[in-house]
């Protein structure tokens, strides 16, 4: 019977989305893509859900209503709303057809299939195209309707900026030079008189868009169905156009930016909210073709930036140039433009005709809580809480410090936290008092109640610990514990987290920290736990870790370590080491750890980490491969011009340096070869000396040899030939010279004719 009347129901409409690469575009697609038609039941304990975003991950089903969407590719490094380089298309499960603009025969094609399509316009940026898409998106779905006469819905979300102009109810009448603190309550716009609207003149072409949608719903009154929601700042969900303001309080920085005097009330509405909207339109016909989309709170950012500064950050505000944002880049020129107008709406319709679970209806004071939550959920900005516990001499202080410094963690040592607490406490005793001293009895009389409560508070505390100190010689555990539940309650702890070094050391300051289980009965605990009601027990951290290793491997690291010097050294590396284990041993019975049998008795997981023979690097590695990423911004653009500063400084060294090394080995070359040619030209020259010697005394005796034994022969010869003068002297000169040479062997003297003939031969 069941499956029969599923059958009967009308499947749901199927929607586009024209761009669903927006901060609000991602949400609708993932709100509808994962929601069944039909009216929602508050559930009665929805106070005590707990705030999940799951949806932003989650994937359509069978019954969801079936959404197509496009996306643009952008790359543009000055842009703040999008990412510097958006080339890839948004994660987006619910989706089921998720195609890019610029993509005209799909595109066209999921228009024509779409039964409701949603133009969001109050996005655009000028950067991100989302105006100029619109505009043509709503043409093409214009035409196809008519073309084909086949019903479609247009739903344009535009922007209350259309309104900036317009003039206020009252603005007629005489005002009161004096404004009390209630005047967000006066008379707001409202949609009955949208007709009447005049816009920013930037958004001039935002005002012809509605006007252009509204008219085709007018001349086509069969076919289409047009909506234009004028739509307020939008926050919730990771925020937007307020994010610079939770990321400031977040990050603790020492005031929250607020642009100009806070005295603006600019109209908004939850992304949650904006999405139920949006849903009424594609389940039922608009009763109205226009209406704005706020929430009923009409608050003067000075309250909004307060609220957030004391509920996530420092708890002060500081009054800025709204310029000034612009120029840092924490905003664009349309969220500049609705940060520094003032507009105030009435809800209308959105109360009287739509019927939904309001996410915050009353405005954003209401449900800052769940505003903070969910942007830590979708920013990934939840704490880290890390507890390292051990026998000593393990090296709990250098992980914890480790740990701090790579998840930018605020490291807790229970010695630092109760001596700054109880600085703070003295020091506010101290100003209160004069404060309170130096004001006249009217106006102590005229004091909240708050403040003089607060003082004597303080003080009473502070007679207490004094009393302690005076009969133990040290502050009770009481208020160390106090102390410590304190600062981890404190924004900074609430919001990035922290590192425990050895604290609770024992199963008692563990319950007494964390809490203990119900029905125990122990009048002591009970008392102590009633004292520290103000700020409940603490969480378990979520990654508890223990060193462990043999007491023979720490002796011989500790003997290891060089003493202190000096005439007031301490204690020696050994007595220091049988000190504190002695210590340890007595506050931990059968060496067994407080906090590890308190984690055992509550089912937490503790993580075991060996230090025999491990080197502290691979331990360090190992906790962080337990933890996982850094639930953070990672470094922000001062840290990162900071880093690239430290990277060209090290760059620079090293260039100088290497520069340094070359011309030193530059100069030992020259200086190495200019003592080298000196021993070469010195060689050199006593070569040449020597061998001019030798050519000398060579000379001498050669030229006697010649004079003695060739010359006279020779000269003999010469004579002879200049007598004969033969046609070949040489040879002439060459036989004369043979006979003297050879007189035994000489042939008889030729005959005048035999010389004749002989001489003619040649």
């Amino acid at each position: 019977m069941k499956d029969e009347e599923d059958e009967d129901l009308p499947s749901p409409p199927t929607i586009f989305i024209h761009r669903s690469d927006t901060y609000f575009g991602k949400i609708l697609a993932q709100h509808l893509g994962t929601t069944v038609p039909g009216p929602t039941e508050e559930p009665e304990d929805a106070e005590d859900q707990p705030i999940t975003v799951d949806f932003l991950t989650a994937s359509s089903a069978a019954t969801t209503f079936p959404v197509t969407a496009a996306w643009r590719p952008l790359t543009d490094p000055q842009s703040v709303v999008t990412p510097p380089n958006q080339t890839e298309a948004p994660i987006l499960p619910a989706v089921k057809s998720l195609i890019r603009f610029d993509d005209e025969r799909q595109r066209n094609k999921l228009i024509e299939d779409a039964d409701v399509c949603i133009f969001n316009i109050f996005e655009d940026n000028a950067v991100n195209q989302v105006l100029r898409d619109a505009k043509e998106a709503v043409l093409i779905a214009k035409d196809i309707a008519v073309k084909q006469k086949k019903k479609k819905t247009f739903i344009l979300l535009s922007t209350t900026m259309t309104w900036a102009l317009t003039k206020k109810p009252g603005d007629n009448t005489e005002k009161d030079t004096e404004k009390t603190e209630d005047d967000e309550e006066e008379e707001g716009l409202t949609e009955e008189t949208f007709r009447k609207r005049r816009t920013h003149p930037a958004y001039r072409y935002h005002l012809e868009l509605e006007k252009d949608v509204l008219k085709y719903g007018s001349d086509h009154p069969g076919q289409l169905t047009t909506a234009v929601v004028a739509v307020g700042l939008v926050y919730g969900l990771g925020e937007d156009t307020l994010h610079w303001m939770l990321r400031d309080a977040w990050e603790g920085r020492d005031a929250v930016r607020l642009p100009g005097e806070g005295k603006i009330r600019t109209p908004m509405i939850h992304a949650r909210d904006l999405c139920q909207i949006v849903q009424s339109f594609c389940e039922n016909k608009p009763s109205r073709r226009y209406l704005v989309g706020v929430d009923s709170g009409s608050i003067k950012f000075q309250k909004i930036a307060e609220a957030v500064s004391v509920n996530l950050g420092s708890g002060f505000v500081e009054n800025i140039n709204p310029s000034k944002l612009l120029t840092l880049r924490l905003i664009d020129q349309v969220q500049f433009d609705i940060l520094t107008t003032d507009l105030h709406f009435t809800p209308g319709i959105v109360k009287s005709d739509m019927k939904f679970t309001w996410t915050a209806e009353t405005g954003i004071l209401d449900a800052l809580q769940k505003v903070i939550q969910e942007y830590r959920l979708v920013r990934r900005l939840t704490p880290i809480r890390i507890l390292v516990a051990g026998p000593p001499f393990t090296g709990k202080t250098q992980l914890s410090h480790r740990l701090c410094d790579h998840y930018h963690l605020h490291y807790l040592d229970v010695h630092e936290v109760v001596e700054t607490a109880l600085t703070a406490l003295r020091k506010f005793i101290d100003s209160e008092t004069k404060r309170r001293a130096a004001l006249t009895e009217d106006e102590l009389e005229n004091e909240p109640e708050e403040e003089s409560s607060r003082l004597e508070t303080s003080q009473e505390l502070m007679i207490k610990i004094e009393e302690s100190q005076e009969k133990d010689g040290k502050i009770g555990e009481t208020f160390v514990i106090r102390f410590v539940k304190e600062t981890l309650a404190s924004n900074p702890s609430k919001n990035q987290g922290f590192v425990l070094d050895n604290f609770p050391d024992t199963f008692g300051h563990a319950k007494l920290l964390f809490g203990a289980d119900r029905g125990e009965d122990d009048e002591e605990e009970e008392a102590e736990s009633n004292h520290d009601d103000e700020f409940g027990s603490a969480p378990v951290p979520e990654f508890v870790f223990y060193l462990d290793s043999p007491e023979e491997l720490i002796r011989k690291m500790v003997m290891e370590r060089p003493d202190e010097p000096g005439p007031t050294a301490a204690p020696t590396s050994e007595d220091r080491y049988r000190s504190r284990l002695k210590e340890y041993h007595e506050t931990h019975p059968g060496n067994e750890n407080g906090v590890v049998k308190y984690c055992d008795e509550h089912s937490h997981p503790v993580h075991f980490l060996d230090r025999a023979h491990v080197d502290p690097e691979l331990t360090f590695q190992t906790a962080v491969g337990i933890v996982g990423p850094p639930h953070n911004y990672g470094l922000s653009k001062e840290d990162r011009l900071e880093e690239l500063r430290k990277d060209q400084e090290k760059e620079r060294k090293r260039r100088e340096e290497e520069e340094k090394i070359r011309k030193m080995n530059e100069r030992e070359f020259l200086v190495k070869r200019q003592k080298n040619c000196a021993e070469w030209a010195m060689k050199l020259e006593d070569h040449h000396r020597l061998r001019g010697q030798q050519v000398q005394e060579g000379t001498a005796n050669v030229r006697d040899y010649l004079l003695k034994n060739v010359l006279p022969q020779l000269q003999a010869g010469l004579l002879e030939a200049a007598r004969v003068r033969p046609e070949d002297p040489v040879d002439f000169l060459g036989e004369f010279l043979l006979q003297l040479a050879n007189p035994e062997r000489a042939q008889p003297p030729l005959t005048t004719n035999q010389k004749l003939a002989r001489a003619s031969r040649f």
